[in-house]
């Protein structure tokens, strides 16, 4: 089972020792820089404090990671080499890159083409979006690790899970304020992503996608063999599923099968919808 621990995201705030470690003690491990925001706002502003910030959050004690945005007007070659400017050199000192995917007029090759280039870097990548960016767009299921924005303030990663997942899932940014002048996100994020050298065994693994193939609009279904008695109806746009919540003296009148699956697949595609 997968390790699920806090973390920190930070933009444009500079960070000092005695902050990372006041965190650290808070118990936060991960630390994730924005290194590229698709262009060059804010581009000098990055290239002042984004090295500087993840040297001293890595000789706190954090993991450290950075996140690079697809954008439409600039090649993978450029954005990773701005990124890389910016990161200095900590660039060397990080695993993990996350392709931020939220900027309007990105199409899906896009997004393939920066994480196949970051990948080319010998980085472990994992997508960044939210509901409200994916679905607009009309973004894909990669099938990539994926880091998903739902501010509901609930570090649970299987509450308020994606409607539209770009892949298994492998954290959640479901927050953030500022802390003593720095501007941070909050989020919980599968630990084995960022310590394990082959892809960790997630909760939203590509056994769920799979499984999730098979839900068809309009049954009933429920986690009945781990002991979930809630009942969902299954609803399809595409090849997403959605999973709404039948109430419960509703769900006693259905007298159609009710198909039992996997608790995985309830949690990566329920909605936050209820039927009454």
């Amino acid at each position: 089972m997968p390790e699920w621990v806090q973390g920190l995201d930070v933009s444009f705030s500079a960070v000092t020792p005695s902050w990372c470690q006041a965190r650290l003690a808070e118990g936060y491990r991960i630390f994730v820089q924005c290194l590229w925001t698709g262009g060059y706002a804010n581009n000098a502003r990055l290239r002042q404090i984004a090295a500087l910030n993840l040297r001293v959050a890595r000789e706190a004690g954090f993991i450290t990671a950075g996140y690079v945005n697809t954008g439409p007007w600039f090649a993978p070659d450029i954005a990773i080499g701005e990124a890389k400017l910016n990161a200095g050199a900590e660039w060397a000192n990080l695993g993990v890159v996350f392709n931020d995917v939220e900027i309007p007029s990105v199409k899906p090759q896009m997004v393939r083409d920066l994480t196949a280039a970051l990948r080319a870097e010998g980085k472990k990548v994992a997508l960044y979006s939210a509901d409200w960016f994916a679905g607009l767009a009309g973004l894909p299921n990669f099938g990539e690790p994926y880091w998903f924005a739902r501010y509901d303030g609930d570090p649970d990663v299987g509450h308020g899970a994606p409607a539209h997942p770009l892949g298994p899932v492998m954290g959640k940014q479901y927050g953030g304020a500022t802390i003593e002048g720095v501007t941070v996100d909050f989020n919980t994020f599968n630990l084995d992503f960022f310590e394990s050298e082959e892809e960790p065994d997630m909760t939203y693994d590509s056994k769920i996608v799979e499984a999730s193939k098979a839900l068809v609009h309009g049954e009933f279904v429920r986690a009945t063999s781990a002991g979930d008695d809630v009942v969902y109806e299954v609803w399809r746009r595409g090849d997403v599923p959605y999973l709404d919540r039948v109430d419960d003296s509703k769900a006693a009148l259905i007298t159609a099968p009710i198909k039992d699956v996997p608790l995985g697949v309830v949690m990566a595609y329920r909605s936050e919808r209820q039927i009454t």
